[in-house]
């Protein structure tokens, strides 16, 4: 039997294991390295991922609604924020401090990495601007004219 003699990106080809590609897989990355871009894009962790932050069961992707409510009351108060004025929320995942930001009068901009969340927090009915970007890259990196910024774990 011959192998092939050409070394294709997948970790199994022709029933034998790329060892090349395996060893590239177990280096370590230099610090801040894009990682893989489809991770929070594939349909399964997806799905997980936005079932996790809607859920009243736990606080662990998201806080529950009265928390959320009382952080939102608590950020307009503390930042002194009034109807009209603008606010970037972070890594927003599904919108739901958002939406509440929203509900205050607050031009509010979402940005998060998933697609799938960003399409969720897109149908909650309100003016909110979602942009599906990675923080990294976000038009905002450079700084802008924002009256207040919400950063809830998006790392």
């Amino acid at each position: 039997m011959t192998l092939p003699t050409d070394k294709p990106e997948y970790l199994f080809n022709f029933g034998y294991l790329n060892l090349d590609k395996l060893l590239r897989l177990q280096q370590k990355p230099a610090p801040f390295t894009p990682g893989e871009q489809l991770f929070w894009n594939d349909p399964h962790i997806a799905q997980q991922m936005l079932a996790a932050h809607l859920s009243q069961n736990t606080d662990a992707a998201s806080r529950n609604k009265e928390t959320i409510a009382q952080t939102v009351d608590w950020l307009v108060d503390y930042l002194q924020l009034k109807i009209g004025q603008t606010v970037l929320d972070l890594g927003c995942g599904p919108g739901l401090y958002a939406t509440r930001l929203a509900q205050q009068g607050l031009m509010v901009t979402g940005v998060d990495y998933s697609q799938n969340s960003i399409e969720y927090a897109t149908r909650a009915g309100l003016r909110v601007d979602s942009l599906w970007n990675d923080l990294q890259g976000t038009p905002f990196s450079e700084g802008g004219d924002w009256s207040g910024v919400v950063a809830q774990k998006p790392f």
